[in-house]
């Protein structure tokens, strides 16, 4: 003879399976009625709707989701599983870029080159704010003295 709180126990949950058992019946059952309501129109579901049939499906399986989902297939709802996934991890890549030659720079490369056409990189080097390779100055000076990028790629081919 078992004891007697295990056979509450056992009781109880058997209860307790019977009421989500009906609960998950009358569901069904609405579930029905409703789409035949909407027979031959197609719904339109907003993507939170789409989101939480997914979250909700994926917990049931594809088997369990056969004889429950009446929405849309199983394979709806799993491919939207699948999406949400992967748009939680595809983040943006950053590309490394080295930043451009701020205008303010640019304008005072261009006049110490105008005036000192031997050296403006010692001319640039007595300014503190900035800290300019000769590269940078060189490519900048050569920008203006070429014009726009396309007229360089046909000067240079």
């Amino acid at each position: 003879m078992p004891r007697m709180p295990t056979y509450f126990l056992v009781v109880f949950a058997g209860w307790l399976n019977r009421q989500q058992q009906a609960a998950i019946d009358y569901l069904k059952t609405e579930s029905e009625i409703l789409k035949l309501q909407v027979k031959g129109r197609r719904l339109r579901l907003r993507d939170e709707d789409r989101q939480r049939l997914a979250e909700e499906g994926r917990a049931l399986g594809r088997r369990l989701l056969a004889e429950v989902a009446s929405i849309v297939t199983p394979e709806t709802i799993l491919a939207w599983h699948r999406r949400l996934v992967a748009r939680k991890w595809t983040f943006q890549r950053r590309t490394l870029v080295r930043p451009a030659v701020a205008d303010e720079v640019r304008a005072l490369i261009l006049i110490a080159g105008s005036l000192f056409r031997r050296r403006p990189a010692n001319v640039l080097s007595n300014y503190r704010s900035t800290s300019i390779s000769g590269t940078t100055i060189a490519s900048e000076i050569t920008k203006d003295l070429l014009g726009s990028s396309s007229i360089r790629r046909r000067r240079s081919a």
